[in-house]
């Protein structure tokens, strides 16, 4: 989901909780985008949103560890089925352009040896 809101939105900000890892910010940063990382809870992390909004700051996604994603352009409900529906409608597109790849893949080494 990342890649793809990352792709859709460069330079967005990713709000998640503190319990993710610092591949995580890897991941976001090589991508273009920024990580805000924030208290654990999922309720915590999404009510940091008004508070970046106030600032300027323009949000996308904000996740928790344990699974719960919200994304902007679903009015950011905590909706598994509309982020697994998002991530089967690019899996699809990829495959009718001829893809082999992952989602989001890039053939770099970024951070422990991930290959992202």
């Amino acid at each position: 989901m990342l890649a793809i809101v990352l792709r859709e939105y460069p330079e967005t900000m990713i709000v998640s909780d503190a319990r993710t890892s610092m591949a995580l910010t890897q991941f976001i940063t090589y991508r273009g985008g920024h990580h805000c990382l924030y208290s654990v809870g999922y309720r915590k992390v999404i009510d940091k949103r008004p508070q970046l909004n106030r600032e300027g700051i323009e949000i996308h996604l904000m996740m928790e560890t344990m699974g719960h994603g919200a994304l902007k352009e679903n009015n950011f409900l905590d909706d598994g089925a509309y982020m697994a529906l998002k991530i089967i409608i690019e899996m699809v597109h990829m495959k009718l352009a001829g893809s082999k790849e992952g989602i989001g893949r890039k053939d770099k080494k970024v951070g422990a040896g991930f290959m992202w």
